[in-house]
């Protein structure tokens, strides 16, 4: 899912100020069909998948390692917006470095059925399946 590619593109891009969203209640039954955990295969084989919070926190996830925590924990936070009111679905990642900058990774999101979607970021197009759980290679130090 060239996960650490989309993070270079977060980080080394222009930055953008995150505006954050106060759902109303319509938007809140659309934002609790994107939550959770989305995994796939991407044209490559690389396994990878997006975590998807109730909070609006996310991560990104590729062959079991987060990405968050591997480059971005302890200097920011990564956040997700979603809105259904646009054909398809948009789906941006933002990544919130302590230093006050943004970075917004744009996207679409497109509903195949209540458990597989189809998205697009960065030209790169994939379907994931929502999982139950995310499992994560931890490595013991």
């Amino acid at each position: 899912m060239k996960v650490y590619f989309l993070l270079a593109c977060f980080l080394l891009s222009g930055c953008f100020s995150a505006k954050t969203l106060t759902p109303t209640s319509t938007e809140s039954i659309a934002l609790s069909k994107i939550v959770g955990v989305w995994n796939g295969t991407d044209a490559r084989g690389e396994k990878g998948g997006l975590v998807l919070n109730d909070d609006g926190t996310a991560d990104l996830i590729k062959e079991g390692k987060s990405a968050t925590a591997e480059h971005i924990l302890g200097r920011g936070t990564m956040e997700y917006e979603y809105d259904s009111s646009t054909e398809p679905d948009r789906l941006d990642l933002i990544v919130n470095m302590d230093t006050g900058t943004s970075n917004r990774l744009q996207g679409t999101v497109e509903f195949i059925s209540d458990n597989e979607i189809e998205v697009v970021m960065n030209g790169e197009k994939v379907t994931l399946q929502r999982q139950s759980k995310i499992e994560l290679n931890v490595i013991d130090e």
